[in-house]
């Protein structure tokens, strides 16, 4: 499929790709950049990056804290911390 990228950077998602992923106007999602292309990666509902990521009370830097007791992947973990760099 291809779509061609607007002034400001936009992009329009296909109406079929926006269904069958759950993403709506509102939505966060996370792209990524594999090394290969570019990945967008809707988060699942009440799933932010500010649900893992934290300052630290000792130096402002980022802190991983789990307030809703998620497990994560190294790679997530990886993906989260390259976010706050």
């Amino acid at each position: 499929m291809i779509k061609s990228v607007s002034v400001k950077g936009q992009l329009v998602l296909p109406s079929k790709l926006r269904r069958k992923y759950g993403i709506t106007a509102g939505t966060s999602v996370n792209i990524l950049d594999t090394g290969y292309g570019i990945l967008i990666e809707p988060l699942k509902e009440g799933r932010a990056r500010s649900d893992f990521v934290s300052k630290s009370k000792i130096d402002g830097g980022p802190v991983l804290s789990f307030k809703r007791k998620q497990i994560l992947t190294t790679e997530q973990v990886s993906k989260i911390l390259e976010e706050t760099e």
